[in-house]
């Protein structure tokens, strides 16, 4: 990744690693990017990418069947952050109605991951010590209200315990109530 970024290193801050993000260095070429009436053919929707990289995220963890998330680099990305991607989705796009609740494919990638691989990515979080921090952030994706959706929608607001043991359960019958399955 390194090698194809540093042609454009004069406006993005190239990682010393394949592991590092990729910043911008100026704020106004995010602004520029993300606002179509001035980008035109170079705008970035940043509802649309967020929600992408969540369905990406959340794709790649529920094909990958054994072993633990953490033990391969896309899969311990895609379970620490597909959280952050969907909730920056719905803050992006207003937050009232969640732009996810719209899209079909969005939604069915969801609902396998929920009933599929959910239980073992909650405890690989919990395994990494990581669960507070994640389980905040998933927390406040729940909070939305979702208008009725054909065959869902988001509607409990709940706490999740900060102790490990008792976390797995709660979050677990919390999700099963707001994605019927």
């Amino acid at each position: 990744m390194i090698h194809a970024l540093q042609g454009v290193q004069s406006i993005i801050m190239v990682p010393e690693d394949d592991d590092g993000p990729v910043r911008l260095f100026h704020t106004s070429l995010r602004d520029f990017l993300t606002t179509q009436a001035r980008s035109h053919d170079f705008f970035i929707n940043p509802v649309t990418s967020h929600l992408s990289v969540a369905a990406d995220c959340l794709t790649v963890m529920t094909a990958h069947h054994g072993g633990p998330f953490y033990e391969i680099r896309v899969l311990k990305y895609a379970a620490r952050r597909w959280c952050n991607h969907l909730l920056s989705a719905i803050k992006e796009g207003g937050g009232d109605n969640p732009p996810f609740t719209q899209d079909d494919g969005f939604m069915n990638i969801l609902m396998g991951f929920v009933s599929g691989e959910f239980d073992r990515w909650l405890n690989s979080i919990i395994a990494q010590v990581e669960s507070v921090n994640i389980l905040e952030t998933l927390n406040l994706v729940l909070q939305v209200r979702a208008k009725q959706h054909s065959h869902c929608k988001v509607v409990y607001l709940f706490h999740f315990d900060s102790n490990p043991s008792n976390c797995h359960q709660t979050c677990n019958r919390s999700l099963k109530k707001s994605w019927p399955l």
